[in-house]
């Protein structure tokens, strides 16, 4: 939805129809309809802002297809650019998950928790990369 919203805007080529307007109202409604709940929980007076994380976090993967499509990336073959964004969330999504959890959620940095990130980022690097044979004969 990010996309065919911001897409025309940054793309001229790009122009959606009167019936995919439509089909984009339906989509917006159907996310308010999904996300209706979470801002009228008793007893849950935060469960909006996970709501909300999920809507900048669909809006930021768009604006990546946005940047792709409205740049020279988009001449660059697939597997390239899926390369790049797999080592750059190996690196960068552990580090902003530490910094983010030490200074918005308060959670002590211990080496358990390093110890953790860095398998994590470890098993996004081994289930990202090429299969190769499992066995020498």
């Amino acid at each position: 939805m990010w996309v065919a919203l911001v897409l025309p805007w940054v793309v001229k080529s790009e122009r959606l129809s009167p019936v995919q307007w439509l089909g984009l109202a339906f989509a917006f409604s159907a996310v308010v309809f999904t996300l209706r709940e979470g801002f009228a929980v008793p007893g849950q007076p935060l469960q909006w802002l996970g709501n909300l994380l999920g809507l900048v976090a669909g809006m930021f993967w768009g604006l990546t297809t946005v940047l792709i499509r409205s740049s020279s990336l988009s001449r660059t073959c697939p597997e390239k650019l899926l390369f790049h964004q797999v080592a750059l969330s190996t690196v960068a999504l552990p580090l902003i998950s530490l910094v983010f959890g030490a200074l918005w959620l308060g959670e002590a940095v211990t080496p358990a928790l390093l110890a953790a990130l860095a398998l994590v980022a470890m098993g996004i690097a081994l289930v990202s990369r090429r299969p190769g044979p499992l066995s020498k004969k």
